[in-house]
């Protein structure tokens, strides 16, 4: 047969046998095979234009997952060569031209308009997620009826996968993350938490402060149904990063409260930590933002020299960011205060920002307050060693512009007369 009047190569049928026979002596690539046989099957039993399916045609319904198969491309990918029979006995190749990693569309039309270019309707998306496809439908060669090709320029290397950094890996034991109240874990070190492994979540108090407007703005009657609400809303937050509610644990000191009774609780927290063969803790730093903060810090601290007095082997400590006052006197989030080594910023993909703003929104009540700390990274130093009896810095305390239960003056008394009735000095 010679060419046809447009030049094109003359046309040959191939039997739908011998097609199915050669695409699985060679088949699809590893690389853009569709993701799922689910996704496969819902491809076959798709409809054409004509009222035509796929059902029954795996060379064709492949390359229609192939087409709208989700994380396949790149969003800088030129051109893919893939076989396609269509309904009926002979053959078309489509091109796929800029496709994304998302849903692309791909135009197929019958066998008998093959032979010219076309080129897909831009598809309405207002976030840009959907790309043209461009579809071109031909004889193909014999040798080329199942040939697979895909080539390549400039493409978008896949985003590696997250590791958790040396840091927040324990040496030994599991990881505990010992914070003040319900939330203070989401803000510290929320998007890590996915990261650890089979972490424990400790909350040193209820979350629930006596004589509190919040009490009544979050609609409950009383500190014990408010602290309720703070219990759930810290499971649905930890739920969200894979921490199940048997890994969470609440000492349910007073909210504001907790600097009352420093001694006793460096003592139930040394028991804890040894009880769990915890080997690694992340806590709040001594920076006087809250005072059930620097009381948190406080009894980590002293639990871990109890437990060097006792022969015990140690965790380690390391920080994560809380708030304390800044220098003109404002509130400052995401860093370390002045006077102490920085730690390290460790950058947040966009999934984990996406994540802690998720699990942020499961503090319903906290709405307000959650809502002034960044997304973009998270900080981490190991804990330097203190003296709690004298201030960490001198830009003064941030909880002394607020009634939290206590001044800063009166916080170097409550932490020398626990270091002495335990036995210790700076820890």
């Amino acid at each position: 047969m010679g060419k046809s009047e447009r030049g094109s190569p003359p046309r040959i049928a191939y039997p739908a046998k011998a097609m199915d026979e050669r695409a699985r002596a060679h088949p699809m690539p590893r690389a853009i095979r569709p993701a799922k046989a689910s996704r496969l099957r819902r491809m076959s039993s798709m409809r054409l234009p004509g009222g035509r399916t796929l059902l029954g045609r795996p060379a064709a319904a492949c390359a229609l997952a192939r087409a709208t198969c989700q994380r396949t491309f790149s969003k800088r990918t030129r051109m893919a060569l893939i076989p396609v029979r269509t309904i009926g006995p002979e053959f078309c190749h489509v091109r796929l031209n800029n496709s994304s990693m998302h849903s692309v569309a791909a135009d197929f039309v019958p066998a008998a308009e093959a032979g010219t270019a076309r080129r897909a309707p831009r598809l309405s998306c207002p976030d840009r997620l959907r790309t043209l496809a461009a579809v071109r439908l031909s004889r193909l060669p014999e040798a080329d009826a199942v040939r697979w090709e895909r080539t390549m320029e400039g493409s978008r290397r896949p985003e590696p996968r997250r590791t958790l950094p040396p840091l927040l890996r324990p040496h030994w034991g599991r990881v505990a993350v010992v914070a003040a109240h319900p939330d203070d874990e989401t803000v510290g070190v929320g998007g890590h938490l996915p990261l650890l492994a089979d972490p424990l979540v400790l909350t040193v108090t209820d979350g629930a402060p006596r004589g509190s407007g919040d009490i009544a703005s979050a609609g409950c009657g009383s500190e014990g149904e408010y602290a309720a609400l703070r219990r759930r809303e810290l499971a649905d937050a930890m739920a969200l990063a894979g921490i199940p509610a048997a890994n969470l644990e609440c000492l349910g000191v007073g909210d504001q409260r907790a600097a009352r009774c420093l001694a006793g609780l460096a003592r139930r927290m040394a028991e804890w930590l040894e009880a769990r063969q915890v080997g690694l803790v992340l806590t709040h730093p001594f920076e006087m933002g809250h005072p059930d903060h620097d009381a948190t810090a406080f009894a980590v601290h002293a639990a871990v020299a109890l437990l060097v007095q006792r022969g015990r082997t140690p965790p380690r400590i390391v920080e994560f960011t809380s708030y304390h006052r800044s220098p003109a006197g404002h509130f400052a989030e995401g860093v370390f205060a002045p006077g102490r080594p920085p730690g390290e910023a460790f950058p947040l993909p966009e999934a984990a920002r996406a994540l802690k703003r998720r699990m942020f929104e499961a503090f319903r009540s906290q709405k307000g307050i959650v809502s002034a700390f960044g997304l973009e990274s998270e900080r981490f130093r190991p804990a330097p060693t203190y003296d709690f009896t004298a201030p960490p810095h001198g830009q003064g305390a941030y909880y002394d512009m607020f009634g939290w239960g206590l001044r800063s003056d009166e916080w170097p008394l409550l932490a020398g007369r626990a270091l002495d009735e335990l036995g210790l000095g700076p820890c």
